[in-house]
């Protein structure tokens, strides 16, 4: 709609100033000339709604009557007036009141009692804190008004009237109809009272009256309103006039929401050319007919035609009214919600952050159109699986709308609506009915049924009954949905394709076959032709046709659908990867693929599991999207760096800078700072992180360069001819039959250079992660081998004999776990005969068999070896510990930093084994004792290999306390194991000299956050000698979230980790047996694997605490890459 502006009230100007002009003392007459100039100038500008353009005129012609006549009289206040009138029109709603005021000042100092003029600039006063949202001092400011207009002219004049008119529009904004229409009415019936029936006040408050019931979803009560106002505008100032204009456009709106979009389309052009014929081609009335014609194409689906509608809106503005106009905004956020539809996330969220920016400013943080806006983005962000972001904005905005609007506005009812479709999304169906209900009741009261607010309440209502299988329920609300849709918006419109689909699902569910198929196809085709053939919508189709298939045992036909809709998915998939925000913002969107990922699994293992085709399928879908995110970060990361550009280098920098803050502060404490002050700057530091991590994934654009297409063949090329890739994964398997999703299970699927994939489904993770669990025991305990061998054989027993049919004669194992199974050496389990896998096999680990793919990509050293080993910890030589006196000379590296009190003893083993492995490298650069610093190691730049020997730690996940009291009782030490357990990156890291705290400070710790910013990139080995630096929070998925994760970020090619604490001196003469073998050109994980077997066999060392502990991460191959 355009609303006619806010009634000003005015008197004779002219007259006034023609008065004052007369007073003007000048001799020649070239003060009053220049005024009269001016004046006609700045008129010709407002005709063609150039206001920013108009206000310099307008301060020039007060200049001029101020320096003539001084600061106190009637007209310079009224000058004041009207220069705020421009700012008020060009969006500087504060200037606009600061000069309000001072026109009123200067009435009240002019006058010493009420005038008329008081009521105007009191009336605009209120125009201000309406425009701002700020209801309340609005509606005060205008009962002011009111009253002194009355005091001085009486009940029945037009001051009355558009007083009246101004309560109606700020009742309606509020969604206070009842109370709104009585104001309407009253100034309409003093108006026709006053001027007769057709005056253009009168047409004024019949159009608020038709947009009043159009809002209420009443359009056949609120079309003769705006045609009598049309008629009444006409009669008075002929066809072509502004205001005729403005009434067609509204009568378009009212068309458009009836579903007439022909006769809506007619009224846009109509209005259209006659604005552009009166008022030229840039007037921001255009503009917003410009902006409503794009509403109705883009309801039509015809996204191209309302894309240039919606930026010629813009350009407009922009021009007219200023980049910082709330005008300007609504067409960011217009086009936002029009990429968003389309799936254009990336630029979705930028034009919603423009739009929100502008509100902020310009209206306010509670006002109903920042509001509006902010609920776009969290619904952005909801359609992305971004809960963790949407959330709290959801639960925000619908404070205050409660608060600002009230508990039965429409906008209050949309907040319960998609807080409650957020839930549902998340399974937590008790939380999301209530919210539906009380939104369906908001809907139904202020419209009525026949509304598409009404419809979509109706419609998610209906999908809750059938998850919760309350079809009877479900179905009358699925087909009361679908009938109201089709009479507002037509048989072509995606919201039909929306219902279409989730009443098919609800037949397909009772297994109503024949009910479902035709309903799925009819909105696989409107979804096509209204929302293009790439839409995610699609896919989700394409999928559920696919699930129908399986149903009706048509194998191949389910397969079709199935691998159309997962290769859309990856499309979609890459797109978001490569593009759009941090980590979590990526995960999130991971996330939302599950259900498709369970679904081709359990069709493979539970239907035809010994179809190569949907095998095939299954183990594509796993590569697509296991460990995904890592690897895109580390592309993007690669690519990024590889350009070699200082804008990027920068961001880089003030990356590892901020990591380095969060780290520092983290490690610190609360000390002196307030608890909340402290939570305060964590998370502010943490909010800029997270803005730098988009800033560089938005500048990925080449990252398709390196990106190649994820295809089994492509993963076949990659595995040697001896080896068998071997892919875990944790999924949860669906029954056609009972529509039902099972417990957790883990999967493998095994892969060979040639030949079709095969997959075994290894039963629940809890009774295997029980098992790992206990080994990770058994694996430290030297003094239990019974416990060892019984719990090595069992998981040997689920995890690995399953799989020895499919491995054939393969001895060269590349496994890619998931989740616990992340956490165990697999070359430690046993088979029934007590024979180790290491005995067997030469075993590497991998993130995902796609990482075969990320290796072919080579970068080269661009320096020789590093070595950090024995650090001083204490760099306060008075205050050295000498913890390792008392601990014996095979003392752990211990990670457990409880126990010694975040403290570490000094470790001489790593100096002897450093010392043994300088010869064997060429020109290493060494750093000891009080130089094994952490600063030294963020300065490397990838070097060949990187070696460090130190203390490692992890700390494990602790529950955040939310109770402040509790938190601020605690003591320093426990609010920092607290703080920490937020991010998993600040949990894990390494001690390196000065680590020892002194006032808590842990200068000399380097994180895994740190670490993640290092330039590995060229670096073909990191061995970390150190205890637990394999381990971190698993997720399923997506690996290991600690040190692991953070040497594939900075570019490692491969990686030598712990998996438990290691001994000091085991592990000395463990590294200096496998760089020999290194050195002379065996492969990284097979020379690991002889001395692994070397020490075996021996007496010393033959337990596994000793020769398990570290693994082999990443490329296997000796350095060369042979």
């Amino acid at each position: 709609m355009i609303n006619f502006p806010l009634k000003t009230i005015a008197q004779n100007e002219n007259h006034i100033r023609q008065n004052v002009l007369a007073q003007i003392n000048s001799d020649d007459g070239t003060k009053v000339a220049e005024v009269e100039k001016l004046s006609a100038q700045m008129e010709e500008l407002l005709k063609q709604g150039n206001y920013r353009e108009a206000i310099s005129f307008m301060e020039k012609i007060l200049a001029i009557i101020k320096g003539e006549l001084g600061e106190n009289n009637t007209y310079t206040a009224i000058l004041y007036n009207n220069l705020g009138e421009l700012y008020f029109s060009v969006g500087d709603y504060q200037k606009a009141q600061s000069l309000y005021q001072q026109g009123l000042t200067i009435i009240k100092i002019v006058s010493q009692e009420d005038t008329l003029n008081t009521a105007i600039f009191t009336n605009n006063l209120g125009k201000v804190q309406h425009i701002l949202g700020n209801y309340p001092e609005a509606e005060s400011l205008y009962q002011q008004a009111l009253t002194i207009t009355k005091k001085l002219s009486g009940e029945k004049n037009l001051t009355v009237a558009t007083l009246l008119n101004n309560l109606g529009d700020l009742q309606r904004l509020q969604g206070n109809y009842p109370p709104a229409e009585s104001f309407y009415l009253q100034a309409l019936s003093i108006a026709k009272e006053v001027s007769g029936e057709n005056n253009p006040d009168s047409a004024i408050f019949l159009n608020n009256l038709g947009l009043l019931y159009y809002l209420q979803g009443d359009n056949e009560k609120a079309e003769p309103f705006y045609l009598e106002a049309l008629k009444i505008k006409k009669a008075i100032f002929g066809e072509n006039h502004p205001d005729v204009a403005i009434l067609l456009n509204n009568l378009a709106e009212l068309y458009r929401s009836q579903g007439q979009y022909e006769k809506a389309k007619s009224f846009y052009q109509e209005s259209l050319t006659l604005s552009k014929k009166i008022l030229g081609e840039k007037h921001p009335n255009i503009a917003q007919t410009l902006n409503n014609f794009g509403l109705l194409l883009y309801s039509l689906g015809d996204y191209q035609e309302a894309e240039s509608l919606y930026q010629q809106a813009l350009t407009i503005r922009k021009e007219a009214l200023g980049e910082n106009h709330p005008d300007t905004a609504q067409s960011f956020n217009n086009l936002a919600l029009m990429y968003n539809t389309q799936g254009n996330y990336q630029e979705a969220e930028s034009y919603y952050l423009q739009a929100l920016n502008i509100y902020k400013k310009a209206l306010g943080e509670n006002h109903p159109d920042t509001l509006t806006t902010l609920n776009n983005l969290a619904e952005l962000y909801r359609s992305q699986g971004n809960y963790q972001e949407a959330e709290p904005i959801y639960l925000q905005v619908l404070t205050a709308r409660r608060k600002v609007l009230g508990d039965n506005h429409s906008d209050t009812g949309q907040s319960l609506n998609n807080l409650a479709l957020m839930y549902h999304e998340q399974g937590n169906l008790q939380k999301a009915e209530p919210l539906y209900l009380e939104s369906l009741a908001i809907y139904q009261k202020n419209f009525g049924e026949n509304n598409p607010d009404t419809a979509t309440s109706l419609n998610n209502l209906a999908e809750l009954y059938r998850i919760q299988k309350r079809y009877k329920e479900a179905e009358p609300l699925y087909l009361q949905s679908l009938a109201i849709r089709k009479k507002l918006l037509g048989e072509k419109h995606s919201d039909i394709a929306q219902s279409l689909n989730n009443l098919a699902l609800f037949y397909n569910f009772q297994s109503e076959y024949d009910k479902a198929e035709p309903l799925f196809q009819q909105s696989l085709t409107i979804y096509q032709e209204s929302l293009g053939k790439k839409h995610p919508n699609i896919a989700t189709l394409l999928n559920n046709l696919g699930g129908l298939y399986w149903d009706k045992n048509n194998i191949p036909l389910a397969l079709d659908y199935l691998t159309q809709g997962t290769n859309l998915e990856e499309d979609r998939l890459n797109e978001f990867l490569n593009t759009i925000g941090n980590e979590s913002r990526k995960q999130a969107y991971i996330n939302t693929l599950s259900i498709s990922t369970n679904f081709v699994i359990s069709l493979h293992l539970k239907s035809v599991s010994n179809n190569p085709q949907a095998a095939r399928l299954a183990l594509t879908t796993i590569l697509r999207r296991k460990g995904r995110v890592l690897d895109a970060l580390s592309n993007i990361i690669a690519t990024l760096r590889s350009q070699n550009s200082p804008q990027i280098q920068t961001l880089f920098d003030n990356l590892a800078e901020k990591r380095s803050q969060l780290a520092s502060l983290s490690f610190e404490g609360v000390g002196k700072l307030n608890p909340s002050a402290y939570q305060e700057l964590i998370r502010n530091l943490e909010e800029e992180i997270r803005q730098l991590e988009t800033n560089l994934s938005s500048k990925s654009n080449e990252f398709r360069t390196i990106n190649q297409p994820i295809t089994l063949e492509n993963i076949q090329k990659a595995i040697p001819k001896n080896t068998a890739l071997i892919e875990y994964l944790v999924y949860n398997p669906f029954n056609p039959k009972t529509k039902e999703i099972g417990k957790p299970h883990y999967v493998a699927y095994v892969l060979h250079s040639e030949g079709e994939p095969q997959g075994v489904d290894l039963g629940e993770t809890e009774t295997i992660d029980k098992l790992v669990k206990e080994l990770r025991i058994d694996l430290a305990d030297i003094g239990k081998p019974e416990d060892l061998a019984n719990n090595s054989q069992k998981l040997h027993q689920l995890i690995f004999k399953p799989l020895l049919p499919l491995l054939k004669d393969k001895k060269t194992l590349l496994i890619s776990p998931d989740s616990q199974l992340n956490l165990i050496p697999f070359v430690a389990l046993q088979d029934e005969q007590g024979k180790y896998l290491a005995e067997s096999y030469s075993i590497s680990y991998l993130t995902s068999g796609r990482d075969l793919l990320r290796l072919q990509t080579k970068f080269q050293p661009q320096s020789d070896a590093v070595i950090v080993a024995n650090p001083t910890y204490n760099l306060d030589t008075d205050k050295i510990l000498i913890a390792s006196a008392s601990r014996g000379k095979n003392i752990k590296r211990s990670g457990d930093l409880d126990q010694l009190a975040w403290c570490c003893g000094a470790l001489e083993g790593t100096k002897g084994e450093a010392n043994a492995i300088i010869p064997l490298l060429s020109h290493p650069q060494v750093f000891t004792e009080n130089q094994a610093l952490a600063q030294n190691i963020i300065k490397v730049k990838a070097p060949q290999i990187l070696h460090i020997a130190t203390h490692g730690f992890f700390l494990p996940n602790v529950e955040k306390e939310e109770n402040m009291t509790t938190f601020n009782n605690m003591d320093s030490q426990s609010q920092l194991t607290i703080i920490k357990s937020e991010n998993p990156l600040l949990r894990s890291g390494l001690a390196f000299a000065g680590f020892n705290p002194a006032d808590n400070k842990m200068d000399g710790a380097l994180t895994a956050l740190d670490a993640s910013s290092l330039y590995l990139w060229g670096t073909k080995l990191v061995v970390l000698s150190a205890c637990q630096t394999g381990i971190g929070d698993v997720r399923n998925g997506e690996g290991v979230y600690g040190l692991r994760r953070a040497f594939v970020l900075a570019g490692a090619e491969s990686q030598l980790m712990s998996l438990w604490d290691v001994f000091d001196l085991t592990t000395q003469e463990l590294m200096t047996s496998y760089y020999k073998r290194l050195m002379k050109g065996e492969g990284r994980s097979e020379a690991l694997r002889q001395v692994q077997l070397e020490m075996l066999n021996s007496d010393k060392f033959k337990h596994p605490v000793h020769w398990a502990a570290f693994i082999p991460l990443g490329d296997w191959r000796n350095l060369d890459g042979k």
